[in-house]
């Protein structure tokens, strides 16, 4: 099975997740404009090869001077200190230029959530401040996506690429990493 499969597979669980976070945020009225809590805002960890790989596709197609200041802005970006300091390398003017190949937690962030883990307990968040105070000002009831079934997809398909290309070492990158390095850790070639 080649990598591109893998990563058709990915575009598949991602459109799920859209689905669900729009589905909700059109329940709550709830968009992330002017929000210094939203996903470019937060420094986050990476922990799959598959979110790892799309980004890097997405990077990849990117017209040549666009990719060139990415990858200039990720070779600055150090460590961000204050949460408030942090903006992610691939926001440019508010706006993700790599939106459509944004990972996983970028696509759900900000709404209420839970999911069950492998050991059976489960995990909730009631979502950023700016829905909750929202939730709370308008009286709405509170209702969150079910990740569970996004994990476990992820989570499988995580498996049969470390399977495929032989790697089974953790994974804990940021964006800014993940960028920099360009795949090249994990000895293949991004299609």
């Amino acid at each position: 099975m080649s990598i591109a499969i893998h990563l058709e597979r990915l575009e598949k669980i991602y459109l799920s997740m859209d689905q669900a976070f729009e589905g909700l945020a059109a329940f709550y009225g709830f968009d992330c404009q002017g929000c210094q809590d939203n996903c470019c805002h937060t420094y986050f960890y990476h922990y799959t090869i598959a979110e790892y790989l799309y980004l890097l596709q997405g990077l990849f197609a990117l017209p040549g001077e666009k990719g060139e200041e990415v990858m200039e802005r990720a070779r600055v970006m150090g460590d961000p200190g204050k949460k408030e300091d942090y903006l992610c390398p691939l926001n440019q003017d508010g706006r993700c230029l790599l939106y459509s190949h944004r990972t996983m937690i970028c696509r759900l962030h900000g709404l209420p959530f839970e999911f069950r883990r492998p050991d059976g307990r489960r995990e909730e968040g009631s979502g950023c401040s700016k829905l909750e105070d929202e939730r709370r000002i308008r009286g709405l009831p509170y209702r969150r996506i079910d990740r569970t079934p996004f994990y476990t997809d992820l989570a499988c398909l995580e498996r049969n690429i470390r399977e495929e290309i032989g790697y089974s070492q953790k994974l804990k990158k940021t964006i800014a990493e993940m960028l920099r390095d360009r795949g090249e850790d994990l000895g293949i070639r991004v299609p």
